[in-house]
């Protein structure tokens, strides 16, 4: 399996409608990285899967709950990547299946700045399943429900497994050692030169 990057995408300007990120296939494994700028209004981000249900089942543990179980829930129109209130700036690294007919499972670890001059910082660690057996063919990044602004500067990466790893140009110049024979591409043809 070779990962290669499905799309990546910085916010120039703050939308209600976040990130969406379509990979040119759908892959079997996924994995997302998410820098979320905020605002005094940020609600917590979120990650939609394309053609998904509306109640996702998810369940996380928060700063290492403290002693407290794990908590869980299953009606959320999207996994929630994070409780969140306002003004913490978070980064997210995470995983998604994509396998026809099988449910969609995920991880997502979290960590955000907490207050600005503050030396604490929150984590958060969750597992998400949704039953939709149809593979998703975009993924979408924004604050939870869309009610406010994914803020700008906000990055989303995707790299997929199955994505095409490396474009070749033309005029690149390629030497096989083997037979010390060097060959120039041009026009999706190498040619020996």
């Amino acid at each position: 399996m070779a990962w290669g990057k499905a799309g990546s995408e910085t916010l120039a300007t703050s939308t209600i409608n976040g990130i969406t990120i379509t990979p040119s296939s759908a892959s079997i494994f996924n994995q997302y990285f998410i820098n979320s700028m905020v605002d005094s209004n940020t609600k917590p981000p979120t990650l939609k899967l394309s053609g998904t249900s509306t109640s996702m089942a998810y369940r996380k543990s928060d700063n290492g709950n403290s002693g407290g179980a794990d908590t869980n829930s299953t009606e959320e129109p999207d996994f929630r990547l994070a409780d969140g209130t306002s003004d913490m700036q978070g980064f997210n690294v995470g995983y998604v299946s994509n396998i026809y007919g099988e449910p969609k499972l995920g991880i997502n670890f979290y960590v955000n700045a907490m207050a600005i001059g503050s030396t604490a910082i929150s984590r958060s660690k969750r597992a998400c399943k949704d039953s939709t057996t149809a593979q998703f063919t975009s993924l979408r990044f924004r604050m939870h429900t869309g009610a406010t602004n994914t803020i700008a500067d906000s990055n989303f990466t995707v790299l997929g497994s199955d994505e095409v790893l490396y474009v070749v140009q033309d005029g690149a110049i390629f030497y096989e050692t083997d037979t010390n024979k060097s060959y120039v591409l041009y026009n999706n043809t190498w040619t020996e030169l």
